[in-house]
């Protein structure tokens, strides 16, 4: 099987002959995806760097196209940095830019996921972090419906946990075990990122929902973390620690915490 390592490999050495032959067109999605690797390992201040040399790299080509999936790679970091004001600014990009018809095919070139649904489910987090909860809830809303047109079963699962995250911070647990159990169901068919279903099955145990034991869970967590896969790693924590508070163990819970707290502080990472 593949490691992000290999992955990594390929991306640096399609790197290397762009820069070689100086074809701008074609080094964008290589450094897209380097970004990539570097946002999934946590690294919010090397992703920062390279998300605006894409941006950079997107206006010297004038392409759109382009210019989309650059903005597709600072909002999220802004956002788990913290910077919601910056943030706002790319989401809003991604709005303006993106057109269901013309950018469907960026999804299998740029992470698996449609950059349209991705700003809608970033704006929906954003809104509820900064105090409008029912605006975040018409904008999930909108980005799964997004989603469902889409057709796409990574996009659909992403959209569908993001709403299961905002359903949770509501409070609204019907409405959370439904959107995990979705989840649930595309990662049984499709087999998509382990980092949805990880999230989805914590969703669900705190919705009431019978599941795997919470030290299984823990070893989920603790195998994406090896595997390279630290992003947005303590909003997962925190779940896995609330669900571990509840079960009256509450000394689990804060070691938990603890060791998510050591990745924050190594990758920059400050939203949660």
């Amino acid at each position: 099987a593949l490691t992000l390592k290999d992955v990594e490999d390929a991306y640096v050495r399609a790197r290397e002959l762009c820069e070689e032959i100086n074809d701008t067109r074609r080094l964008f999605p290589a450094l897209w995806g380097l970004w990539y690797l570097e946002h999934m390992r946590g690294n919010a201040g090397r992703a920062g760097r390279m998300a605006e040399r894409l941006l950079e790299v997107a206006r010297e080509n004038n392409d759109r196209d382009q210019l989309l999936e650059a903005h597709h790679s600072l909002w999220p970091i802004l956002q788990e940095r913290g910077d919601f004001a910056k943030a706002r600014l790319h989401i809003e990009q991604g709005y303006t830019l993106y057109n269901p018809a013309a950018h469907r095919s960026l999804t299998f070139l740029y992470g698996d996921h449609d950059p349209g649904v991705c700003c809608r489910t970033l704006n929906a987090r954003q809104l509820w972090l900064t105090g409008f909860p029912d605006q975040g809830l018409a904008a999930i809303q909108d980005a799964v419906s997004l989603a469902r047109q889409v057709g796409h079963p990574q996009t659909t699962a992403r959209a569908l946990y993001y709403a299961g995250v905002l359903h949770y911070s509501r409070g609204e647990y019907d409405a959370l075990r439904e959107r995990a159990t979705e989840v649930l169901g595309l990662g049984d068919q499709h087999g998509i990122f382990a980092f949805f279903t990880v999230g989805a099955r914590l969703l669900a145990h705190l919705g009431g929902s019978p599941g795997p034991k919470l030290d299984d869970l823990s070893a989920e967590l603790a195998r994406l973390q090896r595997e390279g896969v630290r992003a947005r790693r303590a909003f997962l924590a925190m779940l896995l620690a609330e669900a571990y508070g509840l079960a009256g163990r509450p000394d689990r819970g804060l070691d938990v915490v603890g060791e998510a707290l050591t990745t924050v502080e190594a990758g920059a990472e400050r939203y949660y």
